[in-house]
């Protein structure tokens, strides 16, 4: 698959099965299985390679926060669905944009803004504070506090995978290497453009944080 058709696949195709989960479910099989997805997705997705498995198992994880949300408030996963769509996308256009497949490729990269910016993209995708990321998941902290044990799930599960990326993203800037084995020749300046001004979207999620305080 290529990154649109993975695109594809981690946002539109789930809005009819969510759509009939919130409708349809009983409550009991919807919170089963939401701890199930959150729990299966953060650890499934520890140490993967593969940016589609990353992508993949970080869709699983987020469906877990979803299906939580439609217990307590049948709409609100609407708009926890609807940031996570965007944060998918730049993440997906991110990669499409600077021919990235798997973590070793992102190592050959010698351009720091490049690399500043799917960072800024992964950690936002894994929940960090305060980017657009985050906010989606605060909201679902403070609906579902009155359900402790459902939240510690959901917020464990959550840093576990915070924790890989934020090691992820780092460790990169550690490494070096002379031979750029899956280096590509392109011209990517107005690609590069529209990337940062679409980063600006990830970085400017503290204001929305900031007014449910």
């Amino acid at each position: 698959l290529n990154w649109v058709n993975s695109l594809i696949l981690l946002t539109w195709q789930k809005i009819s099965p969510l759509v009939i989960l919130s409708l349809f479910f009983d409550w009991k099989i919807l919170i089963f299985s939401s701890i199930m997805s959150a729990v299966v997705g953060a650890v499934s997705g520890y140490n993967q390679t593969s940016f589609r498995k990353i992508m993949a198992f970080s869709s699983i994880s987020h469906l877990g926060w979803m299906g939580s949300l439609m217990f307590m408030n049948k709409g609100l996963w609407l708009d926890y669905f609807s940031i996570y769509v965007v944060t998918s996308f730049i993440m997906c256009l991110s990669f499409w944009f600077f021919c990235l497949n798997y973590f070793s490729q992102l190592l050959m990269v010698g351009d720091l803004k490049k690399k500043f910016i799917v960072f800024i993209n992964i950690l936002s995708l894994g929940g960090l504070p305060p980017l657009l990321g985050f906010f989606p998941k605060w909201l679902a902290m403070l609906t579902l506090f009155s359900n402790f044990p459902i939240l510690i799930v959901l917020i464990g599960s959550s840093l576990l995978t915070l924790y890989f990326y934020t090691r992820m993203c780092f460790s990169t800037f550690t490494l070096y290497t002379q031979n750029l084995l899956w280096s590509h020749k392109m011209d990517l300046e107005k690609n590069f453009v529209f990337l940062s001004l679409m980063t600006l979207i990830t970085l400017v999620g503290i204001f929305p944080v900031s007014f449910t305080l």
